[in-house]
């Protein structure tokens, strides 16, 4: 079961879910591949929380055995130097919550590093393809990106900023009370996991 805070998209018939959310929980009981892509893997926010709350959970068995974690990055470097440098940053993390060599070398065979600049629309395609090498039953994209990237999209031929963009556009249709009423009920749901089971969120915070 996976457990998200963030927006999902589940491809019918191909038993795959993609999702782009803040938190993401995951209990399993079943083997599942898993990637989980951290666009920024090398600033401040991946290294001093998202990297030691991941450990915390793959010490605690929480992930799935067949995950992988991939960082995404403007600089080049293989793999086991992104090991090496996730590595290397640990000793800033609580000790009690500090890895044990052995312990970090089995956590650091899911660790993985790719070469992105991010406003390359041609960059996305080799991560695409890295994705599709296996087609993981589930891909999570977790964006913790400077704060000066913007996201663009098209509009007639040119990349527009949709932050700014949007201030231009028409309102929305309402969303149909049947729609929403479907909305809240998953909220709700999600919502209750949460209370139910704090422990990913404490992790990740910590």
């Amino acid at each position: 079961m996976v457990a998200t805070e963030g927006v999902c998209q589940g491809a019918t018939g191909t038993g795959q879910t993609r999702c782009a959310g803040a938190r993401v929980s995951v209990v399993h009981n079943r083997a599942m591949s898993f990637d989980l892509v951290l666009f920024g893997g090398t600033g401040d926010l991946t290294w001093r929380k998202l990297m030691p709350a991941l450990f915390q959970a793959f010490r605690h068995g929480k992930l799935p055995a067949g995950g992988r974690i991939l960082a995404v990055a403007r600089d080049a470097r293989s793999d086991d130097a992104y090991r090496q440098f996730i590595k290397e940053r640990f000793v800033e993390v609580d000790r009690a919550k500090q890895p044990a060599d052995g312990e970090f070398a089995r956590f650091a065979a899911l660790l993985h590093y790719r070469r992105m600049d991010l406003s390359q629309p041609g960059d996305y395609a080799g991560l695409k393809a890295w994705l599709d090498e296996r087609r993981a039953d589930t891909v999570v994209m977790f964006l913790a990106t400077a704060p000066h990237l913007h996201y663009g999209l098209k509009k007639n031929g040119s990349y527009v900023n949709p932050i700014v963009e949007h201030r231009n556009m028409p309102p929305g249709e309402p969303v149909a009370p049947s729609l929403m009423n479907v909305f809240s009920s998953e909220r709700d749901r999600y919502l209750q996991l949460l209370v139910n089971n704090p422990t990913p969120l404490r992790a990740a915070n910590n």
